[in-house]
């Protein structure tokens, strides 16, 4: 399936799924969603040369998911740029800025340095759509190697689901708006943003982790919030059982680290 000769137009897929409502020049209002939208490269690069995010119907998405195969590795003294392939498109630069790590004093490696994937390794983005001189590419906030490939045919399977989902509920908005004008625009802000695919990602978590991660997004800062301020805010949870869960967060790709390894920021604040 993903393998050189394969090709996800084949599948239905035209355009990475997202050619509807994409790259639309019409003018309408949308609702900015703070949620990751799994997506495909083709969907990204048929973007207009100035935008950013991608629009599903009323939603607009900045954080976005991506899986494929790393076909490049280049690495310089300020960031490494993966050339990314999901068979959807062209490939697509990946730029991730490594943490300024070195050996500690007594030469031994720091462990926040930076995971640097070989070639023809299959890993998941967590990122921001970039725009410069007309040329598309993700910055990276999360990188996680890909060890089932089962995890691909999901990928695609939520790429493909999260789109005609956010299309019909797009559709249905418009209909109810059409027979009752008087309906509440904050009401259908919040119940689409809240009924949205991407919110899957998060239901997935215990209620410990969601009250952590709840916690880590509200901070605004931009070093982001440490393990002990998090114990301030959650007193009643263990420190142990904080770390813990900000640990599989962090392996999960919900958060990251900022300026050490006890500083973390949510991807959905960005």
């Amino acid at each position: 399936m993903w393998n050189q000769q394969s090709n996800m137009n084949d599948s239905g897929l035209s355009g990475g799924g997202f050619m509807t409502g994409s790259n639309s020049t019409s003018v309408k209002t949308t609702i900015k969603n703070k949620n990751r939208l799994p997506c495909t490269i083709a969907s990204i690069l048929l973007l207009d040369p100035t935008r950013d995010t991608l629009i599903i119907g009323d939603m607009e998405y900045d954080q976005i998911t991506l899986v494929g195969l790393i076909r490049s590795v280049k690495e310089t003294p300020t960031n490494i740029t993966y050339e990314l392939d999901d068979m959807t498109g062209p490939y697509i630069d990946i730029k991730q800025w490594p943490y300024p790590s070195k050996d500690d004093e007594n030469g031994f490696e720091d462990s926040r340095k930076t995971k640097i994937y070989p070639e023809n390794s299959y890993i998941t983005v967590i990122g921001s759509i970039r725009s410069f001189n007309s040329k598309k590419s993700i910055l990276a906030h999360k990188i996680l190697p890909i060890t089932d490939m089962n995890e691909l045919t999901m990928h695609i399977l939520e790429v493909t689901y999260s789109h005609m989902k956010l299309v019909d509920l797009s559709n249905n908005l418009h209909k109810n708006m059409n027979s009752n004008n008087s309906i509440d625009q904050s009401n259908v802000e919040d119940s689409m943003i809240n009924t949205s695919f991407t919110q899957g990602y998060n239901s997935g978590l215990n209620p410990l982790a969601q009250q952590i991660l709840k916690t880590i997004s509200q901070c605004n800062t931009e070093e982001g919030i440490t393990v002990m301020m998090i114990k301030k805010a959650l007193p009643n949870i263990s420190i142990d059982q904080i770390k813990r869960e900000v640990e599989f967060l962090s392996n999960e790709g919900h958060i990251f680290c900022t300026i050490d390894d006890d500083h973390y920021k949510s991807t959905d604040s960005f």
